[in-house]
């Protein structure tokens, strides 16, 4: 990257962005200073920041950030309480159920990455960064300002102390002299957010609290059954084969639906022909058939049961399509289906890969008013 211009308007309310430079061909790329986003005057590493104003987009940034790790702690202890007071719940957190433990382990390791993130970085995307600047900024009318931030700093690098070593463990897969505890990871978050609202208060002049207020009631999703017992499921959710946006659908349901199958027929001149069937139970809607090399070859708005259609690809297209085939339709209540197949156009093969059509949350398959279908 070649090295910006450096410009006059140092302070015009931008966010300054780190740049990176690659010394040589094979050198590796290092940070080489700052460039404004509105302005683009280019900074140095070694210039200190010049105005509060350069810190406003960065503490907001911080605050966000922190404001939600505070509403994740706030629902992974509600959810050690629900578990706490349900004596069922709490047995099989005792004997170690591997989502019960996994949820608190999830959560404290993304937190503890965010906490050593803002007491180690050194950009002003953190808030190390941004105290460490306000310190520079002490001037000889508010000289008590920079001793509170230092005694910030002063926390940042105790915290650092206490987590640094574990998280390097951690990384590197060895065990921790020291492990963090719970306690640990509350208190440092408790001090980010005390810093934190003091660094926003004093570049912003607004007194912000970070704590995070509920809108609406989360703790509902418990008070309702997460497997249905009475009602067998047409497919598992989340494993192997099943889509990542399928949703429910229940054997009944399954069987009630269209199902849409593919047939390849080879004609002399080197062509095929793919030819959708609906074999189900009802009409499939705004049905479309994918294949890959070929894109949407078959569009039509409604396929009745026992009917058929088909598309002819050409000589020059028929030899490459191998792959997977996606087929989405939906039904009288707008809601989609997809299934899926392997196709060998050259040899006529086609493998059904699910027994039924999965309910998804939307449409993959993009609709082609020009697809050649009959």
């Amino acid at each position: 990257m070649p090295k910006p211009m450096e410009h006059s308007t140092a302070d015009c309310g931008g966010r300054f962005v780190r740049i990176y430079q690659r010394p040589n061909r094979t050198g590796a790329v290092v940070p080489t200073g700052y460039l404004c986003n509105r302005c683009h005057t280019y900074r140095p590493d070694e210039l200190p920041v010049t105005s509060k104003n350069e810190l406003r987009p960065a503490v907001e940034a911080i605050a966000t950030e922190i404001s939600l790790l505070l509403w994740d702690r706030q629902v992974e202890r509600r959810f050690e309480g629900i578990v706490h007071g349900n004596a069922e719940l709490l047995t099989a957190a005792q004997q170690n159920n591997p989502f019960l433990v996994g949820v608190r382990r999830w959560w404290a390791t993304s937190a503890a990455l965010v906490v050593r993130r803002h007491v180690d970085g050194d950009g002003l995307n953190t808030l190390r960064g941004v105290v460490e600047a306000l310190v520079g900024l002490e001037t000889p009318f508010d000289p008590g300002s920079a001793e509170v931030f230092r005694a910030d700093l002063a926390r940042l690098e105790a915290i650092s102390s206490r987590f640094g070593p574990h998280l390097n463990a951690l990384l590197h897969g060895v065990p921790s002299g020291n492990p963090v505890t719970f306690n640990d990871l509350y208190d440092a978050i408790d001090a980010l957010k005390e810093i934190a609202q003091r660094a926003y208060a004093r570049i912003t002049n607004i007194s912000r609290r970070l704590d995070p207020v509920a809108q609406f009631d989360w703790n509902d999703i418990f008070t309702r059954p997460w497997i249905a017992d009475d009602v067998q499921a047409a497919y598992e959710l989340g494993t192997e084969g099943v889509p990542y946006d399928a949703l429910f659908l229940s054997n009944d349901e399954g069987s009630a639906l269209a199902h849409v199958a593919l047939q390849v027929r080879s004609n002399s001149d080197g062509s095929a022909e793919i030819i959708a069937v609906n074999d189900g139970k009802a009409a499939a809607l705004d049905a479309c058939v994918f294949l890959p090399y070929a894109a949407t070859v078959i569009d039509i708005d409604e396929l009745a049961v026992g009917a058929s259609v088909s598309a002819t690809l050409s000589p020059e297209l028929a030899h490459q399509v191998t792959g997977q085939a996606v087929i989405e339709f939906a039904d009288i209540y707008d809601t989609t289906y997809r299934e899926y197949a392997d196709v060998v156009v050259p040899s006529g093969r086609v493998r059904k890969l699910s027994r039924v059509a999965f309910r998804v949350g939307g449409r993959i398959v993009s609709r082609n008013p020009f697809a050649i279908a009959r």
